[in-house]
């Protein structure tokens, strides 16, 4: 660490080039002391001479490392350089505003206003993330996200589709039929996107919320998948499809969940004893099983909820 705190009081005391961001963030992120010397490093970056580019950079570099007098400074700066970004900055801009849960409603309609032309998927993905999770609504979003998602959807990888579909899950107001049915088909005819546990979780979450047949994803429910999957996904994947299981993937299911169930919320566990205690699926020999652990669960909420309670 002492080197690391001779080359950032060497920052402080000296210029400061504008090529050099990234080893300056590389600085923060190994210099423990960066924190307590937040105000003397912004001071020099007032007083140095920097690109467009290199505000951004920082801006990223800085966020969850304590540098919020920084951060705060290139906030302030962002509504006077929107128009001078491109496509990757942009996207980086918002996704550092996305990390910090800043959603500041002036700031995001000039991001809204000022959407790039022709961005890479990815940066779609990036770009469309932060105005879902805002909550907040702005038409030109919409539009760019119907553009540049249904024209290039192939083109998206199972990651970037994933996370196109999570925030949509958060705020439909940036859906559509004609999106979600492109969507739809894609994983439909791409079997390799619902390969990874966490992809098929939510898509197959995604497709039963707005109401798609799941009879030929439920197909894809092997042992590998769920042997892979976290205890929450499990209980997505059984959400999900709850009403076109196979008796196959009943047993596969109810198998992992007896594995998996310590790993899981109490929501969790209640919507799973809903699912697996009427009609075709109730089996009274997995219910004697799992029992136990749903009253379990049902009297931990309970003496949470009286600890809660006396508190207040």
């Amino acid at each position: 660490q002492g080197v690391w705190h001779q080359l950032g009081v060497k920052f402080i005391r000296e210029d400061f080039s504008s090529d050099c961001s990234d080893a300056l963030l590389y600085l923060f992120k190994n210099w423990k002391a960066a924190a307590r010397y937040s105000e003397s490093i912004l001071e020099r970056i007032q007083n140095s001479k920097l690109k467009t580019q290199d505000y951004v950079t920082i801006f990223w570099g800085c966020s969850g490392l304590g540098l919020n007098p920084i951060q705060e400074h290139i906030l302030k700066l962002l509504p006077n350089i929107v128009k001078d970004l491109n496509c990757a900055q942009f996207a980086l801009a918002l996704l550092t505003l996305h990390k910090m849960k800043h959603y500041d409603k002036a700031l995001l309609k000039l991001f809204a206003e000022n959407l790039p032309e022709n961005p890479t998927t990815r940066e779609v993905v990036m770009i469309s993330q932060t105005f879902l999770y805002s909550k907040l609504y702005f038409k030109e979003v919409q539009d760019f996200i119907q553009k540049h998602s249904l024209k290039n959807l192939e083109n998206f990888n199972p990651r970037d589709i994933c996370n196109l579909i999570n925030p949509l899950l958060v705020n439909e107001a940036y859906s559509s039929p004609e999106l979600i049915d492109k969507i739809y088909k894609h994983c439909l005819e791409n079997p390799e996107i619902t390969k990874n546990p966490m992809d098929f979780s939510t898509i197959s979450h995604f497709f039963k919320k707005n109401k798609k047949d799941l009879w030929s994803f439920q197909k894809r429910i092997n042992k590998e998948i769920l042997e892979n999957s976290t205890s929450e996904q499990i209980a997505v994947i059984c959400f999900s499809f709850a009403d076109c299981l196979s008796e196959s993937s009943k047993a596969l299911l109810k198998e992992e969940i007896l594995k998996k169930h310590q790993g899981m919320h109490a929501k969790s566990i209640l919507n799973l004893a809903f699912i697996w205690s009427e009609g075709e699926n109730f089996d009274p020999e997995f219910w004697k099983k799992f029992y136990p652990i749903y009253d379990s669960k049902i009297q931990e909420l309970i003496v949470s909820r009286n600890r809660h309670t006396i508190k207040t």
